[in-house]
Parts: C-alpha cells; structure tokens; sequence
C-alpha cells in the first residue's frame, strides 16, 4: 500500500522509493480508511520486537544478535578476529555475515540454537524456559511449539500489542494478511491475546501465500 502525502508531512527518497512520516502513515490509517474502504498490509520487522528500553526483555535487535554470535568464539581468538573483519567488510550487511559466518564454522544446530536464544530474550522473567540457556539439539519443536502457544508468556511491546488489537478488533481492514521479517512468536501471540485468530506460512524463498488458506489473520514470516 502505497502512502500519498498529506499536508504537514515530509517525504524521505532513497534510492528512488518514497517513505512518509508518522503523521501521514496515522492520516491514511485513519480519515483516509474512514473516505475510501481498504485492505491494509502491514510489514514488520525487528524494531517490533525489540526491547522498549534497555535491558528490558526483547528480542535483541541486529547488534544484540551479533552479540550472541561473538559470544559463540569467545574462547578462539583466531575465529573472533575473523568474525570481526568478516563484520567489517560486510558494510550494511553486517547481520546476513554474521550468520553466515556461524553456519560455516558451527553448523546449522548452532544458528538454531543462536536464534531461539534471541527469542527467548523475549519472555517474562520467570516464565517457562525465560533467560534458559538453550541447547538447540536438547530443545525440540514440541517445546518450541508449547512455549509459542503460551501467549502470557511473552513481553509485547506496545507496537505489538496495539498491531494484535487492530486485527482483532477491525478483521475485514487490517485482519487479512501481515508480512513479517521476523523469527519470532509476537505477532501471533499479540492477534491471541486480543482474541483474534491467526494462522502461519514461513516462506525460506519464493512461495505462493494462496498455497495456505484457513480462517484468521495470515502472518506470513519472510526469511528469504
């Protein structure tokens, strides 16, 4: 969904896309919805998920993820050092190197294991497996699946929170589809706790969504 501009509002251009600011992104989302009936797509990524403030739970952001990456060569000099000039040489892809670096040293049971420590970050403290440190192997989808099912379990920030009441509240607007670039439960958890009903489609590349169809809100997690 493209945003038109509205009074008061600044536009930034980058390599030839337009982005809006928050007052025209709150007047489509409002008045403009209220003129002409449309279906709103909203795309997400990390910044949702993250920590309101620090040391808040969370998912870490980039920077906290490579953080968890280095934390696995603590121990080996000669492969931090070469995380590092990996890290430098990667310019805007820092985060896309450092997994790759992992996944080349440590194997896909690593990443996994890295992954679910992040989200775990985003559990309430003293919550089932909050804070754990998680073996990867030892931890199957079962429990994984039994800790995403447990919508109390979780911190929601307020942009999380409010995203699960909009599709709750108003399905026929903002309840069909969300795009989503993230690893993690939130979404969905956030569309239960408001009482909505979802359903799920991880696509690791390019996929047909309408492969997928049940009745709720379809978060669609993009990790390609």
């Amino acid at each position: 969904m493209g945003i038109g501009p509205t009074e008061g509002s600044t536009i930034a251009r980058t390599d030839g896309l337009n982005f809006y600011d928050s007052p025209a992104l709150l007047e489509r989302l409002s008045r403009a919805l209220k003129k002409r009936s449309q279906e709103v797509v909203f795309l997400v990524g990390a910044p949702l998920s993250a920590p309101v403030t620090v040391g808040e739970p969370g998912v870490p952001g980039v920077e906290g993820v490579i953080a968890l990456i280095r934390g696995e060569f603590n121990d080996d000099p000669v492969q931090s050092e070469a995380l590092t000039s990996a890290l430098q040489a990667a310019g805007t892809r820092r985060y896309q190197a450092a997994f790759e670096f992992v996944q080349g040293r440590r194997g896909q049971g690593t990443v996994n294991e890295i992954v679910r420590k992040a989200v775990l970050a985003a559990r309430i403290p003293g919550s089932a497996s909050a804070n754990q440190s998680i073996d990867s192997y030892a931890m199957g989808d079962d429990t994984c699946r039994r800790l995403e099912t447990d919508s109390q379990g979780w911190v929601l920030g307020p942009g999380t929170e409010y995203l699960g009441k909009l599709v709750a509240e108003y399905p026929a607007r903002f309840g069909a589809c969300i795009l989503t670039t993230n690893f993690d439960p939130l979404v969905e958890v956030a569309i239960r706790r408001a009482e909505g009903v979802q359903y799920r489609t991880i696509l690791h590349s390019d996929g047909n969504l309408g492969q997928t169809e049940a009745p709720g809100c379809h978060v669609v997690h993009l990790h390609g």
